[in-house]
């Protein structure tokens, strides 16, 4: 079901979650206008006519739209063997199922982070002129990293010096990415020579120079990043994310929150690569460095690094929330991790992130509490993208259960 888009919509009796100025209120309503927020707060506002008429939401939360910080439109939790010489109509429909997907998750701005093809750059092109409806896409292009690197057969550019790193950041800047993300270190080798797990597969001097010449040029770098020695070059170079951060210490911590620098933990990912039913290659390397992970997430979250939500290509946002939680975040500030901390990484916040009159009306609606259970996130009632309203039911009928693709891909 939609909504017209110059339809008000009072959605009565719930909870809200604003992560904006209006805090949280246990039973508030929330106005739409158009594709824009109007109004919110507590009952006690609305007049007895406007009581009647709203729909009510009791039993339910309303937060602001999520944000998927780290994903891969188009391997979202695939069960399927992904070859990179699929073609571009296969990627096309794998991509738009995942957007469905987005949207029963009440996901609606998602940070691509980067594949061999032209697919996301035309669907992104699509989604924004209203041809398609489809979520807020921020896309880096194709992943830089030097020659043979983590994921070689399906990103691997050939680039073997720093002068070609650079000229693919200008390349990519002409043809309109809206991030450059590269990839620092390798966890794939059967026999890692530098501490067993992870080898530092870019140059002090490479991450400098591209780190430069993207800052140069405007673009945020998000950088892929396992293990001490990579994850401090990372650090001196001054990236702006660091991806997975697997093995960042207590101290590196300490100096990313100092720089203002994000981290963007994958956790669910990181959770899901680590068992042997995740069918990855590196499954045994992932479960080897999964402690590293977790360790390196705590620590973050006491030192107070500023952090935003994301599951790569296996994990949820339910277990994602629920993972910060476990890592010693509190309910409210993991939640903020999926939404209002990923628009401001993201330079949304004007935008979308939290629901204040006046932002986009980017909406999700959950059975159940999810400050108190973050599996309620699993369950969405509906979505508003640019105030127009997907149901689940109607999510539902585009994504079908099938034996030979697992839950949500």
């Amino acid at each position: 079901m939609t909504e017209p888009r110059d339809k008000e919509v009072l959605l009565t009796d719930a909870r809200v979650i604003s992560m904006g100025a209006a805090g949280i209120i246990d039973n508030g309503y929330l106005k739409l206008s158009g594709n824009l927020i109007s109004k919110l707060g507590p009952m006690s506002e609305l007049t007895a006519e406007e009581k009647a008429s709203g729909d009510s939401m009791r039993g339910h939360t309303v937060m602001p739209g999520l944000i998927n910080s780290h994903m891969h439109l188009h391997m979202l939790r695939p069960k399927f063997k992904y070859d990179p010489k699929d073609s571009g109509a296969l990627d096309t429909m794998r991509s738009m199922r995942s957007v469905f997907n987005c949207f029963r998750e009440g996901v609606t701005t998602i940070r691509d982070m980067g594949h061999h093809d032209g697919v996301r750059l035309e669907l992104k092109q699509l989604f924004h002129s209203g041809v398609l409806l489809g979520p807020r896409m921020v896309m880096s292009g194709d992943a830089l990293s030097m020659s043979f690197g983590h994921a070689w057969w399906l990103v691997d550019m050939g680039i073997k010096t720093t002068e070609e790193l650079t000229h693919q950041v200008r390349k990519q800047v002409a043809e309109g990415a809206d991030f450059i993300k590269i990839i620092a270190s390798n966890e794939d080798l059967k026999k890692p020579g530098w501490d067993g797990l992870v080898v530092p597969w870019m140059s002090q001097e490479a991450l400098n120079a591209t780190v430069e010449m993207s800052h140069d040029c405007g673009m945020f770098v998000a950088v892929h990043a396992n293990a001490y020695e990579t994850l401090r070059r990372c650090i001196v170079a001054k990236v702006d994310s660091i991806e997975h951060g697997r093995g960042l210490t207590r101290e590196q911590c300490v100096e990313m929150r100092d720089m203002g620098m994000w981290l963007v933990p994958t956790l669910s990912q990181q959770k899901r690569g680590a068992d042997p039913s995740s069918g990855r290659p590196w499954q045994p390397r992932m479960a080897a460095m999964y402690p590293l992970g977790q360790q390196s997430a705590r620590d973050a979250v006491e030192v107070g690094v500023r952090m935003a939500g994301g599951t790569d290509v296996q994990g949820t946002m339910a277990e994602e929330v629920q993972l910060f939680r476990d890592a010693g975040m509190g309910a409210e500030d993991s939640l903020r991790t999926v939404t209002i901390n990923g628009a401001e990484m993201l330079k949304l916040d004007a935008e979308i992130g939290s629901l204040d009159p006046g932002k986009r009306a980017d909406v999700a609606v959950f059975e159940g509490n999810p400050l108190a259970d973050a599996s309620a996130l699993e369950n969405l009632k509906r979505v508003y993208r640019d105030g127009k309203r997907l149901d689940r039911e109607f999510l539902d009928q585009f994504v079908p259960p099938r034996p030979d693709w697992s839950v949500g891909s």
